[in-house]
């Protein structure tokens, strides 16, 4: 059995990706950066002290990684959300400093690793070929879910680049 490693910024769709490669057949080691409970507002000592919230990927035993990324604004408003950040800008330092992490170790390791994107797994056939590129015997079940809307004001995420465009002259 293929123990694939799925990390990536917190509220990126790890857990559904998670779920998705469990479903073809994988043991999956879930860690998302940083690893941390959530921040919440008078939480004793400096939010902003990292230390102890990051896996060292060279301690655990996995085949193959998988780092999921999502549109910044909706991971960004996520994170506040779920209460990973307490504000926009704390959650962008965090997505950042969680890449840099997350790429500089994988930049070090001679096993396989893939980026993919929270937006392209909504479509069923890249899924798939996740899947068949990790070599996993089976295929996802769950469709993925696609929460990009309601950070754009209910438009799905396929229309938001459209929402800055200039109405045209009539």
């Amino acid at each position: 059995m293929t123990t694939v490693l799925v990390t990536g910024p917190e509220s990126s769709g790890n857990r559904m990706l998670c779920r998705m490669l469990t479903e073809a057949g994988a043991a999956v080691l879930h860690k998302p950066m940083p690893m941390s409970t959530h921040w919440r507002p008078g939480t004793p000592g400096d939010p902003d002290n990292w230390d102890g919230l990051w896996t060292d990927f060279s301690t655990i035993e996995w085949d193959a990684a998988v780092v999921i990324i999502r549109d910044p604004v909706c991971a960004v408003a996520s994170q506040v959300k779920q209460g990973h950040a307490r504000d926009a800008d704390h959650a962008a330092t965090r997505t950042r400093q969680a890449l840099v992490n997350i790429y500089g170790q994988l930049a070090q390791t001679t096993k396989p690793w893939w980026t993919v994107t929270y937006e392209g797994l909504a479509r069923p056939e890249a899924a798939e070929a996740l899947c068949r590129l990790l070599r996993l015997p089976g295929r996802p079940v769950t469709r993925w879910q696609d929460a990009n809307a309601k950070h754009y004001g209910g438009r799905s995420w396929a229309d938001h680049s459209r929402l800055h465009e200039r109405p045209r002259a009539g």
